[in-house]
């Protein structure tokens, strides 16, 4: 999905690369638009979690600036 987007990568593709069977990727996701949301919920959690304290001590627009 990095190389070629998520629109040209293809679910044959993720399970190539992952080496997770068919049965196991739609057992978990019924689709690629699940497979896609669960990917951006986990990174953008994993985004958060590392700004959190910055983002806590956040009281000024010149603290955002920084």
């Amino acid at each position: 999905m990095y190389v070629r987007g998520v629109a040209a990568t293809t679910l044959d593709d993720i399970m190539a690369a992952s080496g997770v069977s068919k049965f196991r990727l739609y057992h978990h996701f019924p689709d690629k638009d699940a497979l896609i949301r669960e990917i951006i919920d986990r990174q953008s959690n994993r985004l958060l979690a590392r700004q959190q304290e910055w983002l806590e001590n956040l009281d000024s627009l010149r603290g955002l600036e920084r």
